[in-house]
């Protein structure tokens, strides 16, 4: 029956088709020669029938046919024999490879330098989305003023969202005046775009220091660098886990003499967690190393931490990444090995009341065994003579009772024993 119902269904299809391509838009048969283009549409429940192997959708399909006169009508002799159909599906589009770029922190170390100071130029790198996987490369640009400084490609290791530090390799030195910072990453197969550039604006102050001198001397005027110092951090990013310890190494560096003390402070830190300094305050050069613990509840993601140098009456800062990762989770027992047999024991003669029953009973049947055992085979205590009693035996034979002395019994002449 499942048979018939397929030829059936196959035939019926063939006919349509072979109708739609033998007549044309007049209602006359087609000319034999000319081969016919047609659109076909098979809805979901001929997906199963015709083309088993495709999904149960909606779908177009293309085709030309050459002609089926001879199978469908076999009574248009002048008609050629049926020869091919061809069916071409049309396919979805590849998927493309696209990765959502974005600068989201830039800066400078120090914040606001000096004239002839060495500048680091800092950036931070994200992936907020990506189709494919990590890491990936992507090419990378610093300006100063509008003026390429540093330019190269970045291996991003992923995943996405996770922050990643840069620094162009050489140190900017600075120049008088105000000045626009610019980091941006590339575009391509980027689907949003607005995010790949970030810039700032920061002010370098001049480094020259005018003397006048007023006397009855010609005027003199000497000039010398300001006394400055710097500030860095390394390593720039690190990651820990919930309730951990992690370290920076915190440099602090005079430049032109500078000979102030410098207080160290830190900002940024998740919440609840807390900072300390080995050494919160030196005079430079010196170093310091900062530690951070974090709780164990403390919330997963990336936290960006300043640490701040004051002395002199400058203020310098260097910028940190610390990324929090969730920590594993593992069962430990809080009880004793003592708490927990006595607990077992507890919980097994609860719930084997009869058993220890009879464990009790079966001991004082042992211990009763035994003592009379032990009374059984105790050794007689033999009588002491005194001079006034003497001991008595009873015969076996007869049961009379005899003197122990008597070798015989006095009364069936028996031998006692």
């Amino acid at each position: 029956m499942k048979v018939r119902s397929w030829v059936a269904a196959i035939l019926f299809l063939l006919f349509t088709v072979t109708m739609a391509a033998t007549v044309n838009t007049s209602g006359h048969f087609a000319p034999e020669s000319s081969p016919q283009s047609f659109s076909l549409t098979l809805l979901p429940t001929f997906h199963s029938i015709i083309l088993p192997t495709l999904p149960p959708t909606t779908t177009t399909f293309h085709f030309t046919i050459v002609t089926f006169h001879s199978i469908i009508l076999p009574t248009l002799p002048t008609l050629p024999p049926a020869t091919m159909i061809s069916i071409t599906p049309t396919l979805p589009p590849p998927a493309i490879a696209e990765t959502d770029w974005a600068i989201t922190l830039v800066s400078t170390a120090p914040q606001n330098p000096q004239a002839g100071t060495p500048v680091t130029l800092s950036a931070v790198l994200v992936a907020l989305s990506s189709t494919v996987s990590f890491p990936q490369s992507v090419a990378v640009e610093c300006t100063i003023d509008g003026i390429p400084w540093a330019s190269g490609t970045v291996l991003y290791p992923g995943p996405a969202g996770n922050p990643y530090l840069m620094n162009a390799q050489n140190p900017w030195i600075a120049t008088p005046g105000t000045h626009t910072l610019t980091w941006s990453v590339s575009t391509q197969n980027d689907p949003n775009p607005s995010n790949n550039v970030m810039s700032t604006t920061f002010v370098v102050a001049p480094a020259i220091q005018t003397t006048v001198q007023t006397s009855t001397q010609p005027v003199s005027t000497s000039t010398q660098p300001l006394a400055d110092f710097t500030i860095g951090a390394t390593p720039p990013s690190q990651s820990v886990l919930q309730g951990q310890t992690v370290s920076y190494s915190v440099n602090v560096d005079a430049l032109n003499g500078f000979n102030s003390q410098v207080s160290l402070s830190v900002a940024g830190l998740p919440p609840g967690a807390n900072g300390v300094f080995s050494d919160p305050s030196g005079t430079p050069n010196f170093s310091s190393t900062l530690t951070v613990t974090l709780p164990t509840d403390v919330s997963i993601g990336a936290y960006t931490l300043t640490v701040t140098g004051n002395g002199g009456g400058l203020t310098h800062i260097a910028n940190l990444v610390l990324t929090v990762n969730a920590a594993p989770t593992t069962q430990t027992s809080t009880s004793s090995f003592s708490t927990q047999t006595s607990s077992d024991l507890m919980s097994m003669i609860e719930q084997n009341q009869l058993l220890v029953l009879a464990g009790i009973v079966l001991l004082a049947a042992i211990i009763i065994a035994a003592a009379m055992l032990s009374r059984r085979n105790a050794t007689p205590t033999q009588p002491t003579s005194t001079g006034v009693t003497t001991g008595m035996v009873y015969c076996g034979k007869c049961g009379t009772r005899n003197s122990a002395t008597n070798g015989f019994c006095s009364k069936c002449g028996s031998k006692l024993p």
